[in-house]
């Protein structure tokens, strides 16, 4: 009889053991009854012990996550500048005698600096001394117009606040001049940005990496902890030739389709999708 009840006793010990290490809680004896080498190398999400356990569900903190920082362009994917950049395009087209242009026709010339901008509109016989009084033209009035028709997309504010949040390292990277960028972000979005590059003389303007290398440094950051977030080619080129990740929106300059096809990349109808790219 004795013999009977120790045997029964083991029994449900054993099976107490294997209800016990099946349930949430699996740190048996220090060591998890899944995976070899314990909680230290356990990435279980549903164990409570797992380093992948989400903490703070609402503000994406984790103790693992594929990226630390995303950086944005600025026309086409922070804020929609298309109307006021347009009027700053006619009024340098009607001091040159020339006639105005839609803003169908200068949406798709966006995104590679105002040099190319204005040389896509100009005569192209336009002496270097007229073109450089045409630019300095245009950024007279540009600067005092640079908010008239600008917005920021909806939900981008909302998603800067999130990564912010989440202690993300955020910056702008832009080939708008870089005085009128930081103008921009400024008014558009205080406090939410770390840093913010334009375009100067003294650095080779996006696709080429140099504004890149400049922003990591001044963060610390490798690229491959980079995503950055863009709405062209030129967007796709300059992620590629500085090693770091990128998403393309739908919302910006450029035909989606296009980019669907050509990029090879994320393209993002919503900016809570960004979220889940970099979370």
């Amino acid at each position: 009889m004795g013999t009977i009840i120790v045997t029964i006793i083991i029994l449900g010990a054993v099976f107490a053991a294997f209800m016990w290490t099946r349930s949430g809680n699996r740190k048996v004896g220090g060591r998890c009854s899944k995976q070899e080498g314990g909680c230290a190398g356990c990435t279980d999400a549903s164990c409570p012990f797992s380093k992948e356990v989400v903490r703070e569900d609402d503000d994406l903190k984790t103790f693992r996550r594929k990226y630390e920082a995303v950086f944005f362009d600025l026309d086409g994917t922070l804020l929609n500048t298309a109307g006021d950049l347009t009027n700053a395009v006619n009024h340098v087209l009607e001091k040159n005698g020339r006639p105005p242009v839609t803003e169908s026709q200068v949406i798709p010339v966006l995104g590679d600096g105002v040099i190319n901008l204005l040389h896509t509109f100009l005569p192209d016989d336009i002496s270097e001394e007229q073109f450089n009084k045409s630019y300095d033209e245009f950024g007279v009035f540009y600067k005092d117009n640079i908010m008239n028709k600008t917005y920021a997309y909806e939900g981008m504010r909302p998603l800067l606040e999130k990564l912010k949040a989440a202690d993300y390292n955020t910056a702008v990277i832009t080939n708008k001049n870089d005085d009128m960028a930081k103008m921009l972000v400024n008014d558009f979005f205080p406090g939410l940005v770390d840093i913010t590059l334009g375009r100067t003389d003294d650095v080779k303007r996006k696709p080429d990496p140099a504004m890149m290398d400049i922003v990591l440094s001044e963060l610390e950051l490798e690229p491959e902890k980079v995503m950055y977030v863009g709405d062209s080619e030129v967007d796709l080129e300059f992620a590629a030739s500085s090693g770091t990740g990128c998403i393309l929106v739908s919302w910006g300059f450029r035909d989606n389709e296009r980019l669907k096809v050509s990029g090879h990349v994320p393209v993002v109808d919503d900016p809570r999708d960004i979220i889940s790219a970099v979370w």
